[in-house]
C-alpha cells in the first residue's frame, strides 16, 4: 500500500505527512509516523533483495520519500511520453507516426487506476 500511495502522489518528494494521512487516516500522528518507518524499512528490504547492485529504489530525505526514477519504470511516464510524441508528430504533419504513438499510449492502458482496490480502500489519495 505504501508503494501504491507513493506512486499515486507522484513518486517524487512525497511528504511523509501525506502518506501517513493516506495510509493511516484514523491513527494518531506519532503512531502513523512509526508505522511509516516500519513499512518503509520493510519495503526497502523487499525491493533491495530484488536488486543485484543494492541500489536504493526508495529514498527518504528530510520529510519526503521518493522513488529512484533511474531504477524504477512507471507506465504513466511512458504514457505521457507517447502522448507528447504523438502531439509532436501530428504538429509536423506525420500522421502515421502520430497514430503509432497514440496506439502505443492506448496499449499501456490496462483499466482504471487501482481498480483492484475499489471497495477495499477507504479513500484514494489525491494527486
Amino acid at each position: 500500500m505504501l508503494l501504491k500511495a507513493l506512486i499515486t502522489r507522484g513518486a517524487e518528494s512525497v511528504l511523509t505527512d501525506l502518506l501517513i494521512e493516506d495510509l493511516w487516516p484514523d491513527t494518531a500522528y506519532d503512531s502513523g509516523k512509526r508505522n511509516l518507518r516500519v513499512v518503509l524499512h520493510r519495503l526497502q528490504r523487499i525491493l533491495g533483495s530484488l536488486s543485484k547492485s543494492r541500489s536504493r529504489y526508495i529514498s527518504y530525505e528530510m520529510s519526503a520519500i521518493s522513488l529512484n526514477r533511474g531504477l524504477v519504470r512507471l507506465d504513466i511516464d511512458e504514457f505521457l511520453v507517447c502522448c507528447k510524441c504523438a502531439r509532436e508528430a501530428e504538429q509536423t504533419g506525420d500522421v502515421k507516426r502520430s497514430i503509432d504513438f497514440g496506439n502505443s499510449a492506448i496499449a499501456l492502458y490496462k483499466g482504471e487506476y487501482l481498480e483492484e482496490e475499489r471497495g477495499t480502500a477507504k479513500k484514494r489519495p489525491s494527486t
